[in-house]
């Protein structure tokens, strides 16, 4: 496991074909999880932003140390330690996975323990955490992706907005995954909240991104700006305020952006 921003973290769980044929693995994995007595913990996963295309994995037993990377495949899995919308730590208080169950897609069950010699049970926020697709395991000498890295977004926002009306603002997400992605599981979510003075806040709030002008395939590199509407309410006080944006598209890189304005009477 390996830690990312704002307590964000992530894993991969590896796959070895030890058969004497080859394996197809395709889609999405379900994980649960499990605490150090057994018990199931509840939790909600949400699909990981991953392509989803089918991995042929060849038997490992005869492959070379330069090949074998081709009976292998990984699973990610991304959790955090932290508040998703960067504002402190989790509500409920953290939750610890001591085992792990995968259910393939297709039949097949394995259980296992989720420590490792370099880690420890896994600690998250309850109940969300991400599972991604199947992916090949990188050739040798070939450069690793970055677990979770998907995408990277920036904030414009105008440097003043006035209580009782809208504060219109951009949001630009790029792609810097180094291949094409997808959103199986429907648009992401994003988060917003505004925060004033004397720890006036709007509140966390929760919608879906309207992804449809992003395509079916999201190339490498590719840019797309969104137009954000917020409404500052009439009671608001005036003063300096913080805005804070976060896109949920299941990767571990999706600490929420800040940005600073004032806010001033009509």
């Amino acid at each position: 496991a390996m830690g990312l921003t704002n307590g964000q973290m992530t894993g991969a769980i590896d796959f070895a074909n030890v058969s004497s044929t080859p394996c197809v693995l395709e889609g999405i994995a379900v994980v649960d999880l499990f605490g150090a007595k057994g018990a199931t913990i509840s939790t909600s996963a949400y699909t990981a932003l991953s392509t989803a295309t089918p991995v042929i994995l060849q038997p490992v037993a005869g492959l070379s140390s330069e090949s074998v990377s081709a009976g292998h495949a990984s699973v990610e899995i991304d959790w955090s330690l932290y508040d998703e919308a960067g504002a402190g730590s989790c509500p409920p208080g953290l939750a610890q996975a001591a085992a792990i169950e995968i259910t393939v897609p297709g039949g097949g069950t394995v259980t296992t323990s989720a420590i490792s010699p370099r880690d420890g049970p896994i600690t998250f926020c309850p109940p969300r955490f991400g599972v991604g697709a199947f992916q090949p395991a990188t050739p040798a000498g070939a450069g690793a992706l970055v677990p979770g890295q998907y995408f990277q977004a920036t904030l414009k926002v105008p440097p003043t907005a006035i209580v009782g009306q809208a504060l219109n603002f951009q949001v630009t997400v790029t792609s810097v995954y180094a291949r094409p992605l997808t959103f199986p599981n429907g648009c992401p979510a994003y988060v917003v909240d505004l925060g004033g003075p004397g720890g006036w806040s709007l509140g966390k709030t929760w919608y879906v991104l309207n992804c449809q002008p992003m395509g079916a395939v999201i190339a490498p590199g590719a840019s797309f700006t969104f137009a954000m509407v917020l409404q500052i309410p009439a009671s608001a006080p005036v003063g300096s305020y913080s805005l804070a944006w976060g896109l949920d598209a299941g990767d571990s890189n999706n600490g929420a952006l800040n940005a600073a304005l004032k806010v001033i009477a009509p």
